[in-house]
């Protein structure tokens, strides 16, 4: 096999060799032997116009009449599937868009079908394993009502004065080649006095990012209309439920629920090197602590570039 593969590929004509007692080659259903097959032979996603012939032929197995090639399988020519953005999809699969914004279906019946979809709240839109889902965040530090904060690493703690407080960012002097970001939290009594965050303003290395549930988001101070891709690597998107989603490519990820709930969603490549209320995100709860006993106090946190006023 491997001679017959060298010849071929250096332009020689090759006769039929195997016979079913010398090395004969079993193919799938469907398909039969060929001493010059072609890459795009009889397969779907050539039959949609997405992959190039290979110049010189090579032996192998291919599909029978009527029959094409989906996903290493001889299907009957109807049952082909979708074309969506370039990528073919086989009948029965789906594709989500690489923001998670979006999942397609390829059905038998109705063809190609999107309907908006977007990561819950506590998740992030990844690849694991080939797929892109969305995925339990690793990296989450949340507020819940009442502005009951839980860091990356899980410890607890309660921000007990209105104002704007540094939830995470990446720890200045650092070298590392990982992009900065910072994300500010705007906490505020609701109408039952309960604490709540009402706004929150992401800074990424080239722009500032505000978002408000009830009202949209701004970029630079100039208010855009969503969704919108903004700055370099940026996503900014109105969730079905009025919650805001922020996203940079790099692995950050803002979630501000129309109720005030907030969430912070990091990748494992910022691990310790976190800065802010948040916590330093290296695995361990009780540098997270916060209060008496020379434990970093949560006020601490406060944005000295939004305080109302100077000491």
């Amino acid at each position: 096999a491997a001679y017959t593969a060298a010849c071929q590929a250096a332009g020689a004509a090759v006769k039929p060799w195997r016979t079913d007692s010398v090395c004969p080659l079993q193919c799938p259903a469907h398909s039969h032997y060929s001493i010059c097959t072609r890459s795009c032979q009889g397969s779907c996603a050539a039959l949609s116009g997405l992959t190039g012939c290979t110049t010189r032929c090579f032996e192998g197995c291919e599909c029978d009449d009527h029959f094409l090639l989906s996903h290493g399988v001889c299907i009957p020519a109807q049952d082909c599937g979708c074309v969506h953005n370039g990528q073919y999809m086989p009948v029965n699969s789906s594709l989500m868009s690489s923001d998670c914004s979006e999942r397609c279906f390829c059905s038998p019946n109705n063809g190609l079908t999107c309907h908006e979809a977007g990561c819950p709240s506590g998740h992030v839109c990844e690849i694991q394993a080939g797929v892109r889902e969305c995925q339990a965040a690793r990296g989450l530090c949340s507020i819940s009502v009442g502005a009951n904060l839980t860091t990356f690493d899980g410890a607890h703690n309660a921000i007990s004065s209105p104002g704007v407080y540094e939830l995470s960012s990446r720890c200045p002097g650092l070298q590392k080649n990982v992009p900065w970001y910072r994300v500010l939290a705007d906490v505020q009594p609701c109408h039952n006095n309960d604490k709540i965050v009402s706004k929150v303003h992401i800074f990424f290395q080239d722009g500032l990012v505000t978002v408000i549930p009830s009202k949209g988001a701004w970029v630079n101070g100039l208010r855009v209309d969503l969704p919108a891709t903004v700055l370099t690597s940026v996503s900014v998107r109105r969730m079905p439920d009025g919650s805001m989603l922020v996203h940079q490519k790099a692995g950050v990820t803002v979630w501000l629920g129309k109720d005030g709930l907030l969430d912070v969603m990091v990748g494992d490549d910022l691990a310790a090197m976190l800065c802010g209320a948040c916590g330093n995100f290296d695995g361990d709860q009780t540098n997270d602590a916060y209060g008496s006993q020379g434990k970093t106090p949560i006020e601490k946190w406060r944005a000295q570039d939004f305080s109302p006023c100077s000491n």
